[in-house]
């Protein structure tokens, strides 16, 4: 890489997504999103285009193959996908996955749950135009998920998520109280 990996994320089929600030990888392009075989080559099967135009923080390899990708960036491969956007199996936009106008600052961590269900932290307020208070779960159609509820939230960025168990999420970050 030509520059800083923030994120990592292994497939079931036991290749590497690599989320950064990069914009090359073993002197092949690309820009902040790349999946490597098992042996650390570029897999030139997956190609997202000219990608995100700003750091990835974040990427989920989902069972289906689909990558879903979190960071600072506000477009990806030309097209608006302010701060998450999901990619089908060979990098294109999965236009399935509908984010409206997405979270108003850096999306820092995301981890599956419930299947296809993605919780998603970092330094937003808002996804869509809704309060999200630092965190929240989305749809498998990028659609927040409202039986979700985290009150007011984190008071400041999340950087990490983990689960305990099925049901227990913990968090870290910058934050000293939570709701």
């Amino acid at each position: 890489f030509d520059n800083n990996v923030f994120s990592l994320a292994v497939t079931g089929t036991g290749q590497v997504i690599a989320g950064g600030d990069f914009t090359s990888l073993n002197g092949v392009a690309r820009n902040r999103i790349a999946r490597l075989n098992a042996d650390g080559s570029v897999d030139s099967s997956f190609n997202p285009g000219s990608a995100a135009n700003s750091t990835v923080y974040a990427v989920l390899s989902q069972a289906d193959g689909k990558v879903v990708a979190g960071g600072a960036f506000t477009a990806f491969n030309g097209s608006t996908a302010n701060r998450i956007v999901r990619l089908n199996t060979e990098g294109s936009v999965d236009t399935g996955f509908v984010t409206g106008s997405g979270m108003d600052n850096t999306v820092r961590a995301l981890l599956p749950q419930d299947g296809q269900k993605v919780l998603v932290a970092g330094a937003f307020t808002a996804y869509n135009g809704v309060a999200g208070a630092r965190m929240l779960r989305l749809n498998n159609d990028g659609t927040r998920d409202n039986g979700f509820l985290v009150g007011t939230g984190a008071d400041n960025v999340v950087y990490a998520l983990g689960l305990q168990g099925k049901n227990r999420i913990m968090l870290g970050g910058d934050f000293t109280s939570i709701n």
